[in-house]
């Protein structure tokens, strides 16, 4: 999908999940994304010549949760909740943190890449 369609798929959405909850939902879902309600309208129809006031990976993924569901067409890209806090941590980590860390999860990583199976949660199909 083109960065232009799945910008007005977002839009398109965005306006239908508005529609649907009703009144308030704009002022909710802008203290949800930590902005104000003012910046929803053009995440929904840009200002004209201002195409670039798209919908942004972190604003839709915010969305997804608010909303409760992963956008038509974004399933492929979907952030799971573990998923989601494992960035929350990660984004609060200093430099230096990080620097120290990322060796660490780079292994772990290569081990869990070799050894899928033995990762399976209690009752999954192996």
């Amino acid at each position: 999908m083109k960065i232009k369609d799945s910008q007005k798929t977002l839009r398109v959405w965005l306006t239908e999940k508005l529609q649907e909850h009703g009144y308030g939902v704009a002022a909710a879902l802008a203290r949800a994304l930590s902005t104000d309600s003012a910046s929803i309208m053009p995440m929904q129809k840009p200002p004209t010549g201002r195409s670039h006031c798209g919908i942004t990976g972190d604003e839709l993924v915010k969305m997804a949760e608010f909303f409760g569901e992963i956008p038509p067409g974004f399933a492929s890209v979907a952030i799971y909740p573990s998923q989601c806090e494992f960035l929350d941590l990660a984004r609060n980590l200093s430099k230096e943190e990080t620097d120290w860390l990322l060796p660490s999860v780079k292994v772990l990583h290569q081990q869990i890449s070799k050894a899928p199976l033995s990762l399976s949660r209690k009752g999954e199909k192996k």
